[in-house]
């Protein structure tokens, strides 16, 4: 999809299509912020619970993840067009993003911030011509999201270690990492852990390694939390032979993003923003086989090309 949408990007069509898309985002984005805070104080209805004082806000998405990820685009799409005509439009975006109580929501807000601020144009400019720079100051900025990404998550992660093997979800990878073993080099098989087709059929590896009587994973639930992780779906099924080709797959898609865009560096930040995001959904969502990759590998293909290349001409001032 992500190569689909960028054969499309030079269309002639293209500018209006932009524009559709930022005014569109600009609309909706109101809407969302303004029931957010409603939501607060007024029972809307758009809310799952609260965490602490803060109530999960969702608003009329079946799960906050999907409205985190409707929100997260939009972020994009706004960083993409520049940072500072669209700072009140990026400030909206980030509250929604806070009010859905989602780590991965901080975490693209963090990665979001970080790369505005090391990727201002200004920096990229004045070092367009010296390429070894430009790779440090993104190693940089890596380590700094990395960092930020450890603080964020690292009591979430406590969280899921405690539970071991009695919850679907980490019960998923530590099984997922014996089949790697177990079934080395290529896994246990297509549809026979960690998706939706092993729990259709129900699979008998869930009754060899002992989690079949585990909380959303036991054949009477159904096979929704089954399907609920990516991770263990690739090295449990196809081993580390599959998981080596899926990481390099990932790398493949981080080269083609940096050298795309960064000459950009309003695209560059949404971009590599969308990616962190991606990365980090996908350790607690199947996102690269659920409908939200779709959208973010459409915004990354066709809209953010569009974007860069209305940047590098002038027509979009930072």
């Amino acid at each position: 999809m992500y190569v689909y949408a960028a054969a499309f990007a030079s269309d002639k069509n293209a500018e209006r299509e932009r524009r559709r898309i930022l005014s569109f985002s600009r609309f909706y984005i109101w809407i969302l912020a303004f029931c957010g805070v409603v939501n607060q104080f007024v029972d809307l209805g758009m809310g799952e619970g609260y965490r602490g004082p803060i109530k999960e806000y969702a608003f009329l998405y079946s799960h906050g993840t999907f409205m985190v990820a409707s929100v997260v685009v939009m972020a994009a799409v706004f960083i993409a067009n520049g940072t500072k005509k669209n700072a009140g439009y990026i400030g909206l975006s980030f509250l929604v993003l806070a009010l859905s109580m989602r780590i991965k929501a901080f975490i693209f807000i963090a990665a979001a911030c970080t790369l505005m601020f090391g990727y201002r144009k200004s920096a990229v400019q004045s070092r367009r011509s010296r390429a070894s720079k430009n790779s440090l100051r993104l190693y940089m900025v890596l380590a700094i999201v990395l960092v930020l990404v450890y603080f964020i998550a690292r009591n979430k992660v406590a969280s899921y270690l405690s539970w071991g093997a009695v919850a679907a979800r980490p019960a998923l990878y530590i099984v997922g990492f014996q089949i790697m073993c177990n079934y080395f080099p290529l896994g246990s098989g297509l549809g026979t852990f960690a998706s939706s087709i092993s729990g259709e059929y129900y699979s008998p590896l869930y009754f060899t390694y002992g989690i079949s009587n585990v909380s959303g994973l036991r054949q009477s639930e159904g096979f929704e939390y089954m399907a609920d992780t990516y991770w263990p779906y690739i090295f449990g099924q196809y081993g580390l032979i599959g998981m080596t080709t899926y990481l390099l797959s990932l790398y493949c898609v981080f080269r083609d993003i940096r050298r795309v865009f960064q000459s950009s560096p309003n695209a560059f930040s949404a971009a590599l923003s969308l990616f962190f995001y991606v990365i980090a959904s996908s350790f607690v969502e199947a996102v690269f086989t659920n409908a939200t990759i779709v959208l973010i590998a459409l915004t990354l293909g066709y809209y953010l090309r569009i974007s860069r290349d209305q940047e590098t001409s002038g027509t979009v001032v930072s």
